[in-house]
């Protein structure tokens, strides 16, 4: 899913420059392709509401790329034409209904995609969450000076055929879906969310106002924290639902190493914004048990990106010029502390799209598995 965009606009203005101007050129129309789908029900008994509006979407690794609008149909089919597209962009059809989100399968956009079909499921409500679990959680720890940084992404399922919302009293009075933990002394919490008003910080943690729709990791909730960093820490805070797998991602060349009772290491990643991960994983969670990890070392930091100062007047001229090292256990930001979190960010977005890709080839595998065995 390598994007080639920038490379490519060059390319054609390059080939316009070299290119006489008596010669007359054809412009080459834009890839483009029809997105078509259908709205059902997947509560028993539910209805599908007529002329519904939907919203198209598709993504690339680190951006929305497109967003249309459209109306379903009386019977709720939909369809969207001349859709510009490009190798790897991952669509989906949005729709709201009773106050709640919907999200289509996605679907990957190939090289030889003409056409691509987008089913939507929506469901009726209910607030009893005893069918949520925790499918994953990907727990991204990183460091600027004196601080350990964390990012994690809950990976939400719904074992009910209703979606979850509502149905939690917070002590503020007002109503949300789910409770979630963080550690004692977490700074700076923010929420990676179009909505503003999804998420309520409440005391040791916050809440969830969103619904969690039915089927496997149907949602996600990635949240930012900051924690005072020491060596031999150990970060710690307790899960609140039933909790499958935990993983927990330590940049390799952090100087920085994790270790637990039920701690080990899994594998090392390299994400596709270049950072190469050790990819530690924990065991599964019961309600109220906790997550611990110990980290030990003084974390290892770049000194600033190459920059060069000329100071010139009539009797001399100087140079200065630095570059970019990795210089251990100094207190030298990575990245700077705002450029450091859009990286955590970016990281997190992308080891959420590999894990949604690894699960969908896994799931594909032991489909054909299956369809062997029963031939």
């Amino acid at each position: 899913m390598n994007k080639s965009l920038l490379a490519f606009t060059l390319a054609i203005s390059l080939a316009f420059a070299l290119v006489s101007p008596s010669v007359a050129q054809t412009p080459i129309p834009p890839r483009t392709i029809t997105i078509t789908g259908q709205i059902v029900n997947g509560t028993p008994g539910g209805t599908v509401p007529a002329n519904s509006s939907v919203l198209l979407h598709a993504w690339d690794e680190e951006r929305e790329t497109v967003m249309l609008g459209g109306t379903a149909d009386s019977s709720g089919k939909f369809r969207f034409d001349n859709v510009p597209v490009q190798d790897g962009w991952v669509f989906a059809v949005m729709l709201n209904y009773q106050n709640m989100t919907f999200l289509s399968t996605p679907a990957e956009a190939k090289p030889e995609t003409k056409t691509l079909t987008l089913p939507l499921t929506i469901y009726e409500s209910t607030t009893d969450s005893s069918t949520v679990s925790v499918s994953q959680i990907h727990t991204f720890l990183d460091f600027v000076p004196g601080k350990l940084t964390v990012g994690e992404i809950y990976i939400l399922s719904n074992s009910g055929d209703r979606a979850v919302i509502g149905g939690l009293k917070l002590a503020n009075g007002k109503t949300a879906t789910l409770q979630f933990a963080l550690p004692e002394g977490a700074q700076e919490v923010n929420f990676e969310e179009d909505d503003p008003n999804r998420f309520i910080i409440t005391p040791g943690g916050f809440a969830d106002t969103g619904s969690i729709n039915p089927g496997k990791g149907t949602t996600r909730v990635t949240v930012t924290y900051n924690l005072p960093y020491t060596s031999g820490m150990t970060f710690a805070h307790q899960v609140n639902q039933p909790t499958e797998s935990v993983n927990v991602l330590l940049r390799t060349d952090s100087g920085v190493t994790a270790a637990g009772d039920e701690v080990s290491l899994l594998t090392t990643r390299t994400m596709q914004t270049g950072e190469t991960f050790n990819v530690y994983t924990t065991n599964s969670r019961s309600p109220g048990t906790l997550i611990a990890v110990t980290l030990t070392g003084k974390p290892n930091y770049y000194v600033p990106p190459a920059t060069t100062n000329t100071t010139t007047n009539k009797t001399n001229s100087t140079t200065t010029t630095s570059s970019s090292t990795l210089v251990p256990n100094t207190f030298e930001n990575r990245w700077g502390i705002t450029v450091s979190a859009g990286m955590l960010g970016a990281a997190m977005i992308v080891a959420g799209i590999w894990w949604w890709k690894r699960n969908k080839d896994i799931e594909d595998e032991q489909e054909n598995e299956n369809d062997d065995d029963d031939d």
